[in-house]
């Protein structure tokens, strides 16, 4: 009963100051609500401290931070900002690419945060309903792999795998230091301490046919290393950064390309024609070129010579499928 009549002075309460136009004086709340004033300071405490609310108390009145507010979305009393928003739908997302036993393990620790946001999928206007992420293709995430992994992480152990490799076809043995498991573009990924090559990288889950837990602990890589390896280059495949490419993009495609974060360390170079060229830092260019292809006329490769031969070479076989 005293959590029913809480929830219900909460809800009254926030009413109100979402109404008014001005702030409020406490007295007066807790006259209205028939509680005590000092009960009104601690609701506000609580709103504030567990649902972000823009609510604060001056000189015995109740006044809303005007720019927090602005920046929120008020959802079933709870104030949340954009990043909040996409972070939970993400959630949502990440959820559904875990393997099916992560995954109903993951919903169930999730179940009463979704319930008091309104997200739970038992509610008839839960807020997935109204925001969906498009998955560009579906993960066939091999169950025991992903929970060997996940063990191996956490009991830091070393991995014996067998490691397809889809351009020569062949199968390689690796011993290998599990560091991060990363869920890139819908597929996940294991970043390694690879002791066959004696360098860091990056098994992609589908390519694991054989997996095995070894008792050698694994070989710990500073987070420094991890993120020079992994975050400077573009794209998912690791290595530092040692060439930059210049792409340029028609007009046209500038007016939104322009906004959109290929890489962290990105320049962008507005051109009086409203081209626009990007600078990006990269490795190995696999994925950097993929993604400049699907752009087809409106991107340019100004520079380094390297990755226009590279780029000609991919249109001339792709051309060479059409010729018939």
């Amino acid at each position: 009963m005293q959590i029913t009549q809480k929830t219900h002075r909460l809800n009254e309460l926030i009413t109100l100051l979402e109404q008014s136009l001005h702030p409020l004086k406490i007295k007066t709340l807790a006259q209205q609500l028939n509680c005590n004033p000092k009960t009104i300071r601690r609701y506000i405490s609580e709103l504030e401290y567990h649902r972000r609310a823009p609510y604060f108390i001056k000189n015995g009145y109740i006044e809303i931070d005007s720019q927090q507010r602005q920046n929120t979305n008020l959802i079933n009393g709870y104030w949340l900002d954009k990043k909040n928003i996409e972070n939970l739908i993400n959630t949502y997302q990440l959820i559904s690419n875990l393997p099916k036993e992560l995954a109903t393990t993951a919903q169930q620790n999730l179940k009463q945060t979704l319930i008091a946001l309104g997200t739970e999928p038992q509610k008839n206007n839960p807020l997935k309903n109204h925001i969906q992420l498009i998955p560009s293709q579906p993960v066939k995430t091999h169950q025991p792999t992903f929970q060997t992994i996940i063990n191996s992480l956490l009991e830091k152990k070393q991995l014996h795998i067998h490691y397809w490799n889809r351009n020569t076809d062949i199968q390689t043995e690796r011993t290998i230091s599990p560091q991060k498991l990363v869920l890139y573009k819908d597929q996940w990924y294991l970043d390694a301490y690879c002791h066959n090559k004696n360098a860091l990288r990056t098994f992609n889950l589908l390519a694991i046919t054989n997996i095995q837990t070894l008792e050698t602990p694994s070989k710990k890589i500073s987070k420094k290393q991890l993120k020079q390896n992994y975050t400077s280059s573009y794209g998912i495949y690791g290595g530092q950064n040692d060439k930059t490419a210049i792409i340029q993009f028609t007009a046209k495609t500038a007016r939104w390309i322009k906004y959109c974060q290929w890489h962290p360390e990105q320049t962008v170079q507005e051109n009086p024609n409203g081209s626009i060229n990007i600078q990006i830092p990269y490795h190995n260019p696999t994925e950097l070129i993929a993604d400049i292809l699907k752009w087809g006329e409106e991107a340019t490769i100004l520079s380094p010579t390297e990755l226009i031969q590279e780029i000609q070479h991919k249109i001339n076989q792709m051309q060479k499928n059409y010729k018939k």
